[in-house]
């Protein structure tokens, strides 16, 4: 009798070693699986920075053209005359560093 109470220990303990193995085979594979994961969304998100910064950028150069075609149309529209060119620039870098 006592060597069949011994029996269900020993399929008992290899079930869990079986389990255990499995688990440990799935949280590996899962941890790889998150980590390539997490890899490519930094690639993405160092991209998306990229165009982001190069967006602003652009914007950037665009209202500073903008900003001093609508001085240069005030100044002649208030006084007759068209300002210079350099003039004008000078006066909407200064606006735009504050």
């Amino acid at each position: 009798m006592q060597s069949r109470a011994i029996w269900p220990r020993r399929r008992s303990s290899r079930a869990q070693a079986i389990g255990t193995e499995n688990r440990e085979k799935l949280n590996a594979a899962a941890e790889a699986e998150r980590k390539g994961l997490e890899e490519r969304l930094a690639a993405k998100l160092a991209d998306a920075e990229k165009t982001i910064a190069a967006t602003r950028t652009a914007a950037m150069s665009n209202v500073r053209g903008i900003a001093a075609d609508a001085a240069s149309a005030i100044v002649q529209r208030l006084t007759g005359q068209a300002p210079e060119g350099k003039t004008v620039e000078a006066a909407v870098n200064a606006s735009l560093k504050g």
